[in-house]
């Protein structure tokens, strides 16, 4: 990968976690607003119960979280590269618009394969814990 390439994904892959778990921090929070009753009722549930608990709703729901996540990490850093005209930069320097797009679109697919084996792997064993 050439500097500007990994520049370009560096920041994508920051932003992204960034959104990513800033989302889960309020799913949580939103979840222990209106559940916390009937998680933490009479009886305190242990900390690890309350941890998987929380990564089983987590990864049902990454098929929205992923995509959402992207999405705005993508365009954060198409709006800050614009406002610090570095695009305009790389293109005066001689890419063009396709080469830019290429870290968007290989991160795009390593979030696709994450996502199908979330689904082959994780989707199955949190839905058989959630109703055991």
């Amino acid at each position: 990968m050439k500097i500007w390439q990994r520049y370009l994904f560096s920041r994508l892959i920051k932003t992204f976690f960034f959104i990513l778990f800033a989302i889960f921090f309020l799913f949580v929070f939103i979840d222990l607003s209106t559940r916390g009753g009937k998680l933490f009722g009479k009886t305190l549930l242990p900390g690890i119960e309350t941890v998987f608990y929380y990564f089983y709703q987590f990864s049902n729901y990454l098929n929205l979280f992923f995509p959402l996540s992207f999405l705005l990490a993508s365009i954060q850093v198409l709006l800050d590269l614009n406002a610090h005209q570095e695009l305009v930069a790389l293109q005066m320097g001689g890419l063009s618009r396709k080469k830019l797009a290429a870290p968007f679109f290989i991160l795009a697919s390593l979030l696709s394969l994450l996502l199908l084996a979330n689904f082959q792997w994780i989707t199955p064993k949190t839905s058989s814990e959630a109703s055991a």
